[in-house]
């Protein structure tokens, strides 16, 4: 390829484009420079279409490297796209690449391996060098406005996601909370005091665990008012609060996370409150 390539009309081009959006000079950039496809063909594909405003130009942007990547998949690949990006967009702290399958709830080799495509074609707008996350936000608003997305197949529903992340954090402590879950030998020294504590929290309350007991509440209010959904997390909540409130506390304790224990609580509390009692009206209708 020239070193002039691809040349000042392009250029002059691309730069009318960008609008003075560095997001949108950087992601096209990264999209070219992707070893997929021929720079030649991207460049093109750009450069097609209406010049619009300086927003407009990004969404267009963003639905080409979409359409460029997804156009031809079958409908469980966009299935795993929304569970995939979704996650992305709605986590509170970014996930480390390793845990995002245990989110997910993902088992199967071949669904683990489409993880990695889809992480692995959208790296011009997504980072997963060790955590995962969005290069620029302004790709979250576009995936979740569907007047902006206009296709439904990309267009990602953050209540949803919340839910499935609510569900997912209080299946992870489900399966990870126990008592003593770090073997201390006794109860009778401070957790700052216990010999190589640090190097058992990192070994036995793996970060995806740590997420989960951090984060459960935060996911869990964010989900409004669906019959369906509030029923299925409450019942949930319920098992949770029952069997594994005590061991999540010293989960937290460990991870020196004791204050946002008692927000966690509060805000599940008026979750449950509004939400039990929608459950029980639509129940009695």
């Amino acid at each position: 390829m020239s070193s002039t390539w691809p040349g000042k009309s392009a250029m002059d081009r691309l730069t009318e484009r960008a609008a003075g959006l560095f997001i949108w000079a950087k992601t096209a950039i990264a999209f070219m420079e992707e070893k997929r496809g021929k720079p030649a063909g991207k460049l093109d594909l750009i450069l097609a279409g209406d010049l619009g405003t300086r927003n407009d130009n990004v969404d267009s942007l963003y639905r080409q490297i979409l359409d460029f990547y997804f156009s031809d998949v079958d409908d469980s690949m966009f299935d795993l796209f929304k569970a995939v990006i979704g996650a992305i967009i709605v986590v509170k702290i970014p996930f480390h690449r390793d845990d995002l399958k245990h989110f997910l709830g993902i088992q199967d080799e071949e669904d683990e391996r489409q993880i990695g495509v889809i992480l692995h074609s959208l790296s011009s707008v997504i980072s997963a060098d060790g955590t995962i996350r969005l290069r620029h936000f302004s790709f979250a608003e576009f995936l979740t406005d569907a007047k902006r997305c206009h296709d439904h197949r990309f267009s990602i529903d953050k209540n949803k996601l919340h839910c499935d992340l609510a569900f997912a954090c209080l299946r992870l402590m489900k399966a990870g909370l126990k008592f003593n879950i770090c073997g201390l030998e006794t109860s009778y020294l401070r957790n700052h005091h216990v010999p190589g504590l640090s190097e058992r929290i990192t070994t036995l309350i793996p970060t995806r665990l740590q997420y989960s007991c951090r984060f459960w509440a935060a996911h869990l209010c964010e989900v409004t008012t669906d019959r369906n959904r509030c029923g299925a997390l409450l019942k949930e909540v319920k098992d949770f609060l029952y069997v594994r409130l005590l061991y999540w506390l010293e989960v937290m304790s460990l991870i020196k996370e004791v204050p946002a224990s008692s927000v966690a609580l509060l805000t599940a509390a008026k979750w449950i409150k509004v939400s039990g009692f929608i459950v029980w009206v639509i129940d009695g209708l």
